[in-house]
């Protein structure tokens, strides 16, 4: 096969490839313009057209989202107001989105179609029988994932699941339980067994496997509310015992630990020596410091989530200092954010590098936190990435698989097991050494709900999936409206210790959520220029 990272390579031909299956993003709704149909019948003439075809359809997800959705959530914010992020994060979203200078426009429909056309046209190449369903499962899990992040943020949304013409490409939404029911009817039969490899190596490291079609389909279900099948699919990735935590949770995210990291199920692939294809995550989210824009930071409510090493939330621990906030707390808190007093390649300090207004600067965390996950301090911001961007992983798996059986009041040992191995890890112990972390021993439902809630913020915090808990769990009104807050103010003396000089936090934004409005995004008005049967969300 073809390799898949020297496909993302920006070659001319990789572009004439991709304009062979898209169209421009101008060309309006559902992309509508004819694809040229001699360029398209001459095309499929070989195997290595077909798995050429089937590059076209790669990366899964965006890996911008991995981190700026975040920004939606009560657990970051972002600073930028061309990202089209914060508004819609603090409720001031609108329909023509000039706010967001249309940055958050994803009513897009390019993968979808690009999908769409390599479905449409494989079978003009003889092929096996195994080769043909493996190539098309990887290209209906695409275009299964496509549609559901769509119908979470906008959710009734148009199913297309052919290549339209002009006259056909006026179409209205579908129901948001249709497209659900079209997603798990794909995610089921390409998740059998025949369809997807367990895995792959060499060059085809990093397509869509068995295991990945599990775990999205596990997702899907739990989001959905169907827990008994959420329960189902979960279990069957983790009895393929293909996938085990990784070691050292700070290190899970780095280039470095590719080649031995078992608990990613489904990455987007970079690559800073092989073909030389990068993402700029690291400057996104970097420090001024170290060369970064701070485009999304973490916000104190999302630090004050992490529990002490004691298992009790700061609230309640006698071991939580507020002069010493950072101390005494889940290892996943350092190993995520850096806080005051931290430093980063050396240099990182808030407060007292230059003045205590460092962070009122050009791309200084305006929260005085910064994020780390993601970071090798090794590394150097502005020289970009080749770390993979993990879209999920096994510990997201497991946590389903906790709260889905907490959901169904089928509770035992294996969903205790599921949460603690986390917690252990996070610890740098095994499930078994329950004294050296915060085990959970309770069974009660109640508190399992609680404590599943906010493993799962802090385990897969900015990774990009807060905003889908708060929607699906229905908490907004509880975590998102009012002032949002970072860090205190304050300095560090020569031995590095912090010390607060205002009891006050910083303020970023005052936020406003209506429940009958902003569990979804608004449809952008151009969508509804170009199609007048697409109706706009409620509030909008």
């Amino acid at each position: 096969m073809i390799n898949m990272k020297k496909f993302k390579s920006k070659s001319i031909y990789s572009l004439l490839l991709i304009a062979l299956f898209s169209t421009s993003c101008d060309d309006g709704f559902l992309d509508k313009k004819p694809l040229d149909k001699l360029s398209n019948d001459s095309f499929w003439t070989s195997e290595n057209d077909v798995v050429l075809g089937l590059n076209a359809c790669y990366p899964v997800d965006n890996y911008w989202n991995t981190f700026w959705f975040d920004g939606l959530s009560d657990n970051a914010f972002s600073q930028f107001a061309w990202d089209g992020i914060q508004n819609i994060g603090n409720g001031t979203a609108d329909p023509v989105m000039t706010a967001q200078s249309d940055a958050r426009n994803e009513w897009d429909f390019k993968k979808i179609r690009i999908c769409n056309n390599f479905l449409e046209n494989i079978d003009r190449v003889t092929l096996s029988d195994a080769k043909a369903k493996e190539y098309k499962g990887q290209a209906r899990f695409i275009r299964a994932y496509e549609y559901f992040w769509r119908s979470q943020i906008y959710g009734d949304f148009p199913l297309v699941t052919k290549t339209l013409g002009v006259k056909e490409s006026f179409v209205p939404r579908n129901l948001k339980s249709e497209v659900v029911d079209f997603i798990l009817s794909e995610l089921n039969e390409i998740s059998a067994p025949g369809y997807l490899p367990l895995s792959y190596s060499g060059d085809d490291k990093g397509r869509i496997t068995r295991g990945a079609a599990l775990a999205l389909k596990a997702r899907v279900e739990l989001y959905n509310k169907k827990y008994a099948e959420a329960a189902t699919s979960a279990k069957a990735v983790m009895d393929l015992n293909l996938y085990e935590l990784f070691p050292d949770y700070e290190k899970l995210f780095w280039e470095e630990s590719e080649s031995k990291n078992k608990e990613a199920i489904l990455e987007q692939q970079f690559s800073m020596v092989k073909d030389d294809y990068k993402n700029w995550m690291e400057q996104s989210i970097g420090s001024r410091s170290a060369g970064g824009w701070s485009s999304v930071a973490p916000v104190q409510s999302l630090v004050d989530a992490y529990e002490c090493t004691d298992g009790k939330r700061i609230s309640e621990s006698p071991l939580y200092n507020p002069e010493q906030p950072y101390q005494n707390r889940d290892p996943r808190l350092k190993a995520s954010i850096i806080c005051p007093g931290d430093t980063w390649q050396g240099v990182y300090d808030p407060y007292s590098k230059n003045s205590s207004d460092n962070y009122k600067l050009n791309n200084a965390s305006p929260t005085c936190y910064q994020i780390r996950k993601y970071m090798n301090p090794s590394e150097s911001t502005n020289d970009g990435s080749g770390a993979n961007v993990m879209c999920i992983r096994f510990a997201e798996v497991l946590l389903t698989y906790a709260e889905a059986r907490i959901e169904l009041g089928s509770i035992d040992q294996t969903v205790l097991d599921a949460i603690n191995s986390i917690r252990a890890r996070a610890y740098g112990v095994t499930l078994g050494e329950t004294t050296k972390y915060p085990a959970i021993t309770t069974f009660n439902q109640e508190e399992l709900r609680t404590i599943v809630r906010n493993e799962r913020r802090v385990e897969l915090a900015l990774e990009g999936l807060r905003w889908y808990d708060i929607q699906r769990w229905e908490i907004g009104p509880q975590v998102m409206p009012g002032t949002v807050y970072g860090a205190r103010l304050g300095t560090v003396d020569e031995n590095g210790n912090l010390i607060f000089t205002s009891p006050d936090h910083l303020i970023l934004e005052q936020r406003s959520f209506d429940p009958a409005k902003n569990y979804l995004w608004p449809v952008p008005q151009k969508e509804r220029d170009v199609n007048p049967k697409i109706t706009q969300n409620p509030g909008y």
